[in-house]
């Protein structure tokens, strides 16, 4: 059908993406297949290829300062929603993409933190 295309092409874009960012030490572990199952688990539960991926290099960038040792195993990283923890990160572009998309509609995802009129937490 063509949703499983789609999303076969969402789980290929984000596990290109990630094997080339992971330091081969922290790859080898881990079969490609599994690491494929555990991606297609967070598109499951309403993750996007682009926000795994932006949080893949945030987590890379900031852990190779340590040494590759410190760069988590790509299953366990992504099976156990770790990657989540590295959203915070993301560029200033999909910040203001995802200020534009909640502008235009009011759509806003759990997953992207307090929704902007959420934020303030002003006095009641």
């Amino acid at each position: 059908s063509e949703s499983r295309r789609e999303a076969n092409a969402s789980v290929e874009t984000a596990f290109d993406a990630l094997w080339g960012l992971w330091p081969a030490e922290a790859r080898k572990r881990h079969p490609q297949q599994k690491v494929r199952d555990a991606i297609e688990g967070q598109l499951k539960l309403g993750a996007t290829p682009e926000e795994i991926i932006a949080a893949g290099r945030a987590h890379v960038a900031e852990r190779l300062k340590s040494g590759p040792g410190y760069v988590k195993g790509l299953v366990p990283w992504l099976a156990q929603g770790l990657w989540r923890n590295w959203l915070e990160a993301v560029d200033d572009t999909e910040l203001r993409r995802r200020q534009a998309i909640f502008e235009h509609d009011g759509t806003w995802r759990p997953e992207w933190g307090p929704a902007p009129s959420q934020a303030q937490g002003g006095q009641s």
